[in-house]
């Protein structure tokens, strides 16, 4: 920006769903696909990173973690959202909801929430997904060793 200069990078960004999310220390911009993939960039310098792919419909939503370690991409129904390791950009949980075009998602500052809007902008939806902290997983850890 400051030079002037533009620098383009060939991506298979048709049919974008949403215009994307910058992580959290802008190195990486995700754009959501309605053709199903989340095409992932490098910003400086301005290079693919990864293709993500497998969902079942459209991905409508992006979305960074504020500590940069997950992505939220949201699709529907069965796939309202997954969340993806940014460090192997392996699937970590798929969430279901009922509801479609899951869209403008957004964590919380703690990343401790996940939200999204599903359904028509007329008529939309809130979603809210809780993360158990360390403390709670802890404890159903311990809960289930003792369950015969």
């Amino acid at each position: 920006v400051d030079s002037g200069s533009e620098t383009r990078l060939e991506l298979d960004l048709y049919n974008v769903g949403t215009l994307g999310s910058f992580s959290p220390d802008s190195s990486l911009f995700a754009a959501p696909l309605m053709s199903g993939l989340v095409q992932v960039v490098n910003v400086d310098p301005l290079r693919s990173v990864t293709t993500l792919s497998g969902f079942l419909l459209g991905i409508h939503a992006a979305a960074f973690s504020p500590d940069g370690r997950r992505l939220a991409t949201g699709s529907g129904g069965d796939e309202a959202m997954t969340l993806w390791d940014v460090g192997s950009y392996e699937r970590v949980v798929t969430l279901r909801a009922a509801g479609s075009l899951f869209r403008q998602a957004a964590f919380s500052p703690d990343g401790h929430v996940l939200g999204a809007l599903s359904g028509s902008r007329e008529s939309p939806t809130l979603h809210l997904w809780r993360a158990p902290t360390s403390a709670e997983i802890q404890a159903a850890e311990v809960l289930a060793a003792r369950k015969p």
